[in-house]
């Protein structure tokens, strides 16, 4: 009956598979003798007290240590580094706050890179960003914080329906969808609307050197990660395994700690996305796709201005959707729907093939990638010929149930399969089809805003806060997952979870990445932009007055 129920992996956690926590010494008095190792002591506590309950036996399979002092005793060379970089940033900040207060406006001028790390003006940046002849693109703030939201909230849930779950029925019963439906399709708004925005600017600059004009933007792009980047991973290598202790410590946070002190150069070069094993901070794999595929959407956006892009671009999305289907059938891949599942959940995608040939590779997600390319392409020949989707009637209805489209594909699509895993054709077709649709409904959604001058669902998109929300996307991207590891892997007891609690978690995690992307955008991401301006500026000047 076990091997039955767990046979539907795509559902059902393995059931056969038990998570015991035992205090050996108070629960099963050694009765052998003392150089027998603990994995056998171990296994026969538990074994024991199976055939007892159940009528069962049980066999080790891997056993894990914990604690209940905080790891690790002094402070490393590494983390009083650390806490030196914190320590200066934070005198900077002030020193840099105290002369904006103070100086007088004249006196600034010759203090720009000084007044780079001016909390008032990092909070001014934040709260309050720069108008642009861009205003109508403030919208695409909404679609980024509505989804980074959601992001965050899923991330949160589906760690807590893995690790440290008394019950898995909640899971099974109720939450397939809200996971599985939800994370894989949210993350292709993101790879549009930056490879959308960054074709638009590209397509609005006058036509100057190709080869300058690559290096500019790429050095602009690394510029606003890297900062920030750098300073997390400089984090979770020096102090984020001491912050706390419990059962899943190791297994949840030190494991992740050690994967960073080994490979954090790959997160550095924007490499990590090639790495198969263990990852360091699991959820940048989309900062390496999105680096990759924001330079080759740079350069095919170089080649093809002032061509007719359209067709090229329509022709290579149709090209990258047969590819999806054929790659997900030679490889017998599976579709997003069925990766996410606890097992894989559980051992975060080590060694799962779909997840490192689709889900963060750069090639899985050229689809959204090259979506807006077509885009600003398509919205740049919209607005020279004057013509407006909107004037027809069928575009309108279309764009009219695009929205609802999308959340309605979203709830529905893993429910067009039949119980059970999904075979190899169906899931050639949904693995390399799912992902396409969503992106052509996001598309639709956003050439039709695009054109729409006023609607109450443009004006709720580009609120303000919702533009605060976006401007955090980058520091809470890289900050809400150590978090969630952390509050998960603090706790000593199984979670006998319902939606309350599921839900309450989520915010609570939701609230404080924010709170912490807060202040690493006003410590470190804002401050290095600005000092980056005034070098530049510095530099352009010299080379005026050398010519």
């Amino acid at each position: 009956m076990i091997q039955q129920y767990s046979a539907d992996w795509v559902r059902h956690s393995n059931h056969s598979r038990l998570s015991r926590g035992v205090c050996l010494s108070r629960r099963c008095p050694r009765t052998h003798s003392p150089q027998d190792d603990d994995q056998e002591w171990f296994e026969s506590c538990v074994n024991s007290s199976i055939m007892a309950e159940y009528k069962m036996s049980a066999r080790l399979t891997q056993l894990e240590y914990c604690t209940r002092e905080p790891q690790g005793g002094r402070l490393t060379a590494a983390g009083a580094a650390f806490l030196v970089l914190l320590a200066v940033l934070v005198v900077v900040a002030a020193v840099s706050t105290v002369m904006d207060l103070r100086l007088s406006s004249d006196r600034k001028k010759g203090y720009g890179y000084l007044l780079s790390w001016s909390l008032l003006r990092s909070w001014q940046m934040l709260t309050e960003p720069v108008q642009t002849a861009d205003t109508d693109l403030r919208f695409l703030d909404g679609l980024r914080a509505i989804s980074m939201t959601f992001i965050i909230l899923l991330h949160t849930a589906a760690f807590l329906v893995v690790f440290n779950v008394a019950d898995t029925r909640l899971y099974e019963q109720n939450t397939f969808l809200l996971v599985n439906g939800h994370l894989t399709l949210l993350v292709q708004v993101f790879f549009i609307v930056s490879s959308f925005l960054m074709a638009r600017k590209v397509l609005q600059q006058e036509n100057g050197s190709a080869r300058r004009n690559f290096l500019e933007t790429m050095q602009n792009r690394i510029v606003r990660i890297l900062p920030s980047y750098i300073v997390v991973i400089l984090y979770m290598v020096s102090v984020h395994e001491y912050l706390g202790s419990g059962p899943t410590w190791h297994r949840i946070v030190k494991d992740e700690v050690d994967t960073c002190q080994e490979i954090w150069w790959m997160n550095i070069l924007f490499l990590n996305n090639f790495n198969t094993g263990l990852k360091c901070l699991f959820q940048t794999w989309y900062l390496a796709a999105d680096m990759q595929l924001y330079a080759a959407g740079l350069l095919l956006t170089l080649l093809l201005r002032g061509r007719r892009a359209v067709p090229v671009l329509a022709v290579l999305l149709a090209t990258t959707a047969v590819f999806y289907v054929c790659v997900a059938y030679a490889w017998h891949l599976i579709p997003v729907y069925a990766l996410h599942v606890p097992d894989n959940l559980y051992r975060e995608y080590s060694g799962v093939t779909t997840f490192d040939v689709l889900y963060q590779s750069p090639w899985g997600n050229t689809f959204a990638a090259l979506t807006g390319l077509l885009l600003a392409h398509a919205h740049l020949t919209l607005k020279t010929s004057k013509y407006d989707f909107r004037s027809s009637q069928v575009f309108r209805w279309v764009a009219m149930l695009a929205a609802p489209s999308i959340v309605l594909w979203i709830l529905v699509w893993p429910c067009i399969h039949p119980l059970g895993p999904p075979t190899r054709l169906r899931s050639a077709l949904l693995a390399g089809l799912v992902g396409p649709v969503m992106c052509l409904l996001t598309a639709i959604l956003i050439i039709d805003q695009l054109q729409e001058s006023d609607s109450l669902f443009r004006r709720f998109l580009s609120s303000r806060v919702f533009s605060v929300l976006a401007r955090l996307s980058l520091p809470v991207l890289l900050v809400h997952f150590p978090i969630a590891r952390v509050q998960l892997a603090a706790k000593d007891w199984p979670e006998h979870l319902n939606l309350f609690k599921l839900t309450f978690n989520a915010f609570g995690v939701w609230a404080m990445s924010y709170t912490a992307a807060a202040v690493l955008a006003l410590l470190v991401e804002l401050p290095t932009q600005r000092l980056y301006r005034e070098l530049r500026g510095a530099s352009r000047s010299r080379d005026k007055r050398n010519d």
